[in-house]
């Protein structure tokens, strides 16, 4: 069977004999005569999977699992396609709407964002700007090369906005930067102070550049989300939703930081896709009562689907804004390790209440220091025996990067989730890391799938150790190992079927790999268009 081309799943219903009552109740659904990924250490592959209501019922061999079916049954034949678990997300960042007038740039491959330059971004503003009579608010995604020189970005954006207010945010998430028009709409002026957790860039009169650094950003970014509206925002996530099942993801884990929590709730209720939703509560300077009410209080589940659970942190920056907190120079700024968020004391303080064991602690960590400062601080208030089944999150774990630092991690029972691409998946794996998989805003799946299975990487892993970073991996990132990341009896029934087999090389780029038939909770939320 070529695997470049499209090929039709054949389903039919199975003509088999009504049994007698004694037999055990029949599957509602089998997969059968497939190469199927379970996740499951003591049965990694089987051909066929029966499905009763929203659980697996059975996963083995075609002839013991086919044979289950009835007349009710409804059989798929996957003609020796790949199956596996339904990948589940345990990083990203959606919410909100697009709000304005748009000024895109084209992003490069492999999971980067657009970087115009000052110029180039300058010029699309201006072109915006004319077309607009109301003033309404123009808006962009940006690279470095904007956010890492404010006080000429601030000259160029006054001048090309004029009246319109503008607000450009980096594509990975860390960095905002407002125009002197959009500050005045904010109601922002030189004598704000500066949050927990961001600092408004200054130059060196004192005045702002516009520049907004972490929960400074944060918040602004919030602001301008939710005046989009819940509407708005339910369409939006309708639309991601069909995306992330095209892909064969069927969880994701989201941290509330595009929306208020209150209204992030209402949207991934009120869409009410098929994706099983986690939201990460995202306590920011300024945010509604929701999130300091409920930071103690643990999992709420909000609808069968979507459920609020966990609490995130950033505490430092990233290497491309040079605010990751280093034990080193960065090269091109003698003298800076760039600094981190909030204090040690404030560190403390999230790691005594992690200790309570009612809520899951995510911390982003980017830089070596600052993985260090949590990991001290975390020995000082406990024994490792006592962190390990807490399952506190490293997101990205970038400082884990050497063999004591990975030593110490696995000690104290750290996952690091949405590792991104470069970093030492091998040395992680080997040191037992927990690791699992997330797209942080866009990376799909099998982006990060290629990366870590690339053989020219030193730090590649196996296949079936990149598949389980997909699905169990991201599972227990989210304490929810026993219910779903796996094809077993008494799992949910959450599967994808894909387009081409990634458990040996390819025919077609694995960045090509989709999903052709995407089951959640027993049901198709998603198959692919094609003739029958």
């Amino acid at each position: 069977m070529p695997l470049h081309r499209e090929i039709s799943i054949s389903v039919v219903l199975c003509l088999a004999v009504t049994a007698s009552a004694q037999k055990p109740a029949s599957p509602d659904l089998v997969l059968c005569h497939g190469h199927i990924f379970t996740a499951d250490t003591t049965n990694p592959w089987v051909e066929a999977v029966a499905i009763r209501g929203d659980r697996i019922l059975a996963a083995g061999a075609d002839g013991a699992v086919c044979s289950t079916a009835d007349a009710h049954t409804q059989v798929i034949n996957l003609e020796g396609r790949m199956a596996m678990p339904g990948i589940d997300d345990s990083h990203d960042h959606v919410g909100g709407a697009l709000y304005g007038i748009q000024v895109p740039f084209p992003s490069p491959p492999h999971g980067q964002g657009p970087d115009p330059s000052i110029a180039e971004l300058a010029a699309g503003v201006k072109a915006a700007a004319a077309t607009d009579q109301q003033n309404e608010w123009i808006h962009s995604v940006v690279g470095p090369a904007v956010i890492r020189h404010p006080e000429e970005t601030k000259t160029a954006l006054n001048e090309a906005g004029g009246s319109h207010p503008v607000m450009v945010e980096a594509w990975w998430g860390h960095g905002v930067f407002v125009n002197a028009a959009g500050l005045a709409k904010l109601g922002i002026a030189d004598t704000i102070t500066d949050p927990e957790g961001g600092r408004f860039d200054r130059d060196a009169t004192g005045h702002l550049t516009g520049l907004m650094e972490e929960e400074a950003g944060n918040e602004i970014r919030r602001r301008l989300s939710d005046e989009a509206g819940v509407p708005a925002s339910v369409q939006a996530f309708k639309a991601y939703a069909q995306r992330r099942l095209a892909e064969g993801v069927t969880s994701v884990q989201i941290m509330a930081t595009n929306q208020r929590l209150s209204y992030l709730e209402r949207t991934f209720v009120d869409a009410d896709t098929p994706l099983r939703i986690r939201i990460m509560r995202f306590p920011m300077a300024r945010e509604d009562e929701r999130v300091g009410e409920k930071l103690k209080t643990g999992e709420e589940i909000l609808s069968p689907r979507v459920r609020v659970a966990g609490v995130k942190f950033v505490l430092d920056g990233t290497p491309i804004e040079e605010l990751a907190y280093r034990t080193k120079d960065y090269a091109d700024r003698p003298g800076w390790r760039g600094r981190p968020d909030y204090s040690v004391a404030f560190i403390d303080r999230q790691l005594r209440i992690a200790l309570s064991g009612k809520d899951q602690f995510l911390f982003h960590t980017a830089g070596d220091a600052i993985s260090d400062e949590v990991m001290d601080e975390m020995e000082k208030l406990a024994p490792a025996a006592t962190w390990k089944p807490l399952r506190v999150r490293f997101e990205h774990g970038d400082g884990l990067d050497t063999p004591e630092r990975i030593a110490r991690a696995f000690r104290l029972g750290i996952v690091v989730a949405q590792p991104r691409p470069g970093r030492p998946w091998k040395s992680l794996s080997e040191g037992n890391i927990p690791l699992a998989y997330g797209s942080d805003s866009g990376m799909s799946p099998w982006l990060i799938f290629n990366v870590m299975t690339d053989p020219k990487n030193p730090q590649a892993v196996d296949r079936e150790t990149a598949l389980r970073a997909l699905t169990i991996g991201s599972s227990y990132a989210e304490f929810m190992e026993n219910r779903k990341g796996t094809i077993k009896p008494g799992a949910l029934a959450d599967i994808t079927v894909l387009s081409q087999d990634v458990s040996a090389p390819t025919a077609a780029p694995v960045m090509a790999t989709h999903s052709v038939l995407t089951i959640v909770g027993g049901k198709i939320a998603f198959q692919s268009p094609g003739p029958q």
